[in-house]
């Protein structure tokens, strides 16, 4: 499957992020912008409606998302924990609605 996400950030601007990802899980292709040197994520299915993205950049993991789809298939939430790059740690919970 291939994904777009499509972030309007404080200041307005859209930040676009595309992949490309087996439905069944395994390695993730970062299409545009491109994957980091030695950056490296996995897909992971956990049910029918929820998958589990885990992030590594030479081997240590920074980011895990847990993405989960609403019963009416209507919102996507996800919520990420990991390590910034400045190696601060962090919590975030994303909601987007199917437009």
């Amino acid at each position: 499957m291939t994904v777009t996400f499509l972030d309007t950030l404080k200041d307005g601007k859209v930040e676009t992020t595309k992949i490309s990802a087996p439905a069944a899980g395994g390695p993730i292709t970062s299409i545009d912008p491109p994957a980091g040197a030695g950056e490296t994520s996995m897909l992971k299915k956990i049910d029918d409606r929820t998958y589990l993205l885990t992030t590594t950049i030479n081997g240590k993991l920074v980011v895990k998302e847990t993405a989960a789809v609403s019963p009416d298939r209507k919102t996507l939430t996800v919520r990420e924990s990991g390590v910034d790059p400045k190696g601060k740690p962090f919590k975030i919970t994303l909601l987007y609605d199917r437009q």
